[in-house]
């Protein structure tokens, strides 16, 4: 044997090579291995800790030595090697596995999930499969999964986020975001969840009876995604009502609970039914936190977020004229009549290009309607049927006789004749207001006329009386049958 062979089978035998750990400890040069470069990381450090005993070559020796003791023994890196590694630093609790440490840094990360690529880049079947059993997907609850014990989905469904609490296992939000990371997560068999599935999970939850408990947080992310999901729902999707907070941070059903967007309309429920407002019962608002962090509207949502809480979920932004069951006038709508009389037209008119339809669909809801008292120039509240639109043509014909204060032209304002009739059109059409100068209006002028002269019984008045009665009977002439019209008048 020459002294170089010697040498060798000395240096298989005794411990004479150091190790990386702070004892510098020697080990037998076949034990111990060089880390290749993608196993370190970013400070010159190796990615994962090491064994027991350890397998690391001290980071002293020079590139020159190390080839040296290569050729003696000194193994390469096998990645049998860092599967030991890897399983070595997850038997350690979560304050020592560097993998595992909420303070690992993405860099960290980045480098790791590299390194773990390797078996499908290259082809190793089994090592996928050993690495698909290990914890190494982190959910947004703070654990570690695998796949094997159950399905893993990524945060977001068509990149919008899934809520957290529909009992998903939902990777990690900020982990997601690397891209090497998500590249891992995807080859370890995380999956993508469809947004028809998340729909109707969380539909799901609102239909149960004895609903759970839902925070107000989940309830916000279960809104805006059936929000951004809108367009793309199926057309099979039941109709489900979504219960949403209040402002006493009850959850209400909207479907069954009048919810309103609280605002400073004249109109709307804040003034109107608000607890100066005199009605027997405060309303329910939906809760603001609903609105401090809207979501954006995407050019393809085709309606803003307010409009859609008021069409799909329910919630409403105006005042209901209608019961419940659409039979007769809400509770509210008599409210207003009767305690804020001089507010009614302007909220009827406010409620009527969204609402009308349901009186003017049903002659028991449109009589109930005309019944009620509304405001007059002459300082009376009469009904509808009783009324007379306010046009200029109307008051300079009561003008020639009467002051046009005493007659009942509804309290309500427009600079033009053509826009009153235009904006005010349900009143005549729908409630019986009059607006033409015919017999009735003529007779009722003369009523008038009669009420205010009793008071004043002269030789001018006894002039208009005169004068009226010639213009009620040009009326009469011009009937279709005047007999008829001069009988009506008698």
């Amino acid at each position: 044997m020459t002294l170089v062979n010697g040498l060798e089978a000395r240096l298989q035998k005794e411990s004479t090579v150091r190790t990386r750990g702070v004892g510098a400890a020697l080990r037998r040069i076949h034990e111990l291995s060089e880390p290749p470069e993608m196993c370190y990381d970013r400070h010159g450090h190796p990615l994962f800790r090491d064994l027991d005993p350890e397998v690391y070559i001290s980071g002293s020796y020079q590139r020159a030595d190390l080839d040296i003791l290569h050729s003696f023994g000194l193994q390469r890196f096998a990645f049998d090697t860092v599967m030991r590694l890897l399983r070595w630093d997850l038997s350690h609790p979560s304050g020592r596995s560097k993998l595992l440490s909420p303070e690992t840094e993405e860099d960290w990360h980045t480098r790791a999930s590299a390194l773990l690529l390797l078996p499908w880049e290259n082809g190793w079947e089994l090592v996928q499969a050993e690495l698909r059993t290990l914890p190494l997907i982190p959910l947004n609850n703070g654990s570690w999964r695998s796949v094997d014990e159950g399905d893993v989905f990524h945060g977001v469904a068509e990149d919008i986020p899934i809520p957290k609490d529909l009992g998903l296992n939902l990777v990690d939000t900020k982990a997601a975001m690397n891209a090497k990371r998500r590249d891992l997560f995807r080859h370890l068999g995380v999956k993508l969840a469809s947004t028809d599935m998340i729909r109707s999970l969380i539909l799901t939850l609102y239909a149960q009876r004895g609903m759970r408990y839902i925070s107000i947080d989940h309830s916000l992310e279960h809104l805006k995604f059936l929000y951004h999901t809108h367009q793309s729902r199926p057309k099979s999707e039941p109709i489900i009502g979504i219960s949403v907070y209040d402002h006493r941070n009850v959850l209400r059903p909207a479907l069954e609970h009048d919810l309103y967007v609280q605002d400073n309309h004249p109109y709307g429920a804040q003034c109107l039914l608000g607890p100066s407002s005199g009605f027997p019962s405060e309303p329910s608002f939906v809760n603001s936190r609903y609105f401090e962090s809207s979501p954006s509207t995407r050019p393809e949502m085709g309606v803003t977020w307010i409009k859609w809480m008021h069409d799909y979920v329910g919630v409403r932004r105006k005042i209901r004229l209608l019961s419940h069951d659409r039979t007769s006038l809400s509770e509210e709508c008599k409210h207003i009549a009767g305690h804020h009389s001089d507010k009614f037209l302007g909220f009827l008119k406010h409620v009527w290009a969204e609402q009308g339809q349901g009186v003017t669909n049903d002659v028991v809801v449109a009589a109930e309607l005309q019944r009620l008292r509304v405001p007059c120039t002459n300082g009376a509240r009469e009904p509808f049927s009783r009324c007379y639109m306010p046009l200029e043509r109307l008051k300079n014909i009561c003008r020639r006789f009467t002051s046009s204060k005493v007659m009942r032209f509804l309290s309500i304002s427009s600079s033009e004749e053509i826009s009153l009739l235009s904006e005010w059109w349900f009143l005549s059409t729908v409630l019986g207001v009059a607006f033409m100068d015919d017999l009735s209006f003529r007779l009722d002028i003369l009523e008038a006329f009669l009420d205010s002269a009793m008071l004043s019984l002269t030789i001018q008045t006894a002039s208009k009386v005169l004068e009226l009665y010639q213009y009620i009977e040009s009326w009469c002439v011009g009937a279709e049958n005047p007999e008829a019209a001069r009988e009506h008048v008698r």
